[in-house]
């Protein structure tokens, strides 16, 4: 007996347990002898054996309503609070059963227009015109408040910013304030009409599409040598905190997923009777 011959009998041999295994597939699937390989039939069949597909979005709201239109049982959403991220895993299953994980739903937060250009601002030593450019152009996000406390609009404060001038002067005092530069030799530059620039700017936006608005507080420098001409920079106060504060709502806004239905403004193709909760974990999943 050639070497082809004993080959194809020892491979003979294994084609009923073969056969054996690929008996209670989900997927049909038929047995190849010569390739001793196995073919999946799915693709001929009417209807798709499994649901596969990876929905994305960066909308909150119709990211839950996929999820509760999808949500079966072993349905898991991971939230990645740092990157304003969450994925659903609806064929996830359970310890028991587990599933391809073929199905899934990604929500990506963008950033609304105001909070970029605000985070673009924070902490930048810029020139007075692209200050003030600032100020009239999110002049509907922004609210002023001088020394006092009185309230302003942001117009006022953006010609103020334009028409700056700097002065110096000597003092003994060694105390930096908001609208001064404490040199070496105790010279102190001075805004020369620093009573009517604000003390604190409130910008106030929706950071994310979906999230709700936040206030942010912004103190206002003036930076100068003496010798060039002056710089403006703002800069957000407790910005950690205010992320954090986002975060959290992000997450609280998802809890949705496991919410009525009835309620719930988008419709939703789902039985009633469905009963089914989405797990939640803060995290990824790989």
């Amino acid at each position: 007996m050639d070497q082809h011959a004993i080959k194809q009998v020892q491979q003979s041999a294994h084609i009923p347990e073969i056969l054996k295994q690929v008996a209670d597939t989900k997927v049909p699937v038929c047995f190849i002898p010569g390739d001793m390989n196995i073919a999946s039939l799915e693709k001929y069949m009417p209807n798709a054996a499994r649901y596969r597909g990876r929905f994305k979005t960066d909308s909150i709201k119709d990211f839950i309503a996929y999820n509760l239109g999808n949500r079966q049982e072993g349905a898991t959403c991971f939230i990645e609070q740092s990157r304003m991220k969450a994925q659903t895993i609806f064929d996830l299953g359970t310890n028991s059963e587990p599933g391809h994980k073929e199905h899934t739903a990604s929500l990506t937060l963008e950033k609304t227009a105001p909070f970029k250009a605000l985070l673009d601002i924070d902490g930048v030593r810029l020139p007075q015109k692209d200050v003030a450019n600032f100020f009239e152009d999110w002049q509907d996000f922004i609210i002023t408040h001088d020394g006092k406390g009185k309230e302003n609009s942001a117009l006022p404060a953006a010609r103020q910013i334009r028409d700056l001038t700097i002065d110096m002067g000597r003092e003994l005092s060694s105390k930096i304030d908001n609208m001064g530069y404490k040199m070496s030799a105790q010279e102190k530059v001075e805004a020369r009409n620093k009573e009517k620039l604000p003390a604190t700017v409130r910008f106030t936006c929706d950071p994310y599409t979906g999230l709700s608005n936040q206030d942010f507080n912004l103190t206002l420098n003036i930076l100068s040598d003496g010798k060039t001409l002056p710089e403006v920079m703002l800069r957000i106060i407790g910005k950690d905190a205010i992320e954090e504060k986002i975060a959290e709502e992000f997450k609280d806004v998802l809890s949705a997923l496991n919410g009525d239905i009835d309620s719930y403004e988008h419709e939703v193709a789902i039985s009633p009777n469905d009963h089914h909760r989405i797990k939640i974990y803060l995290g990824t999943y790989a």
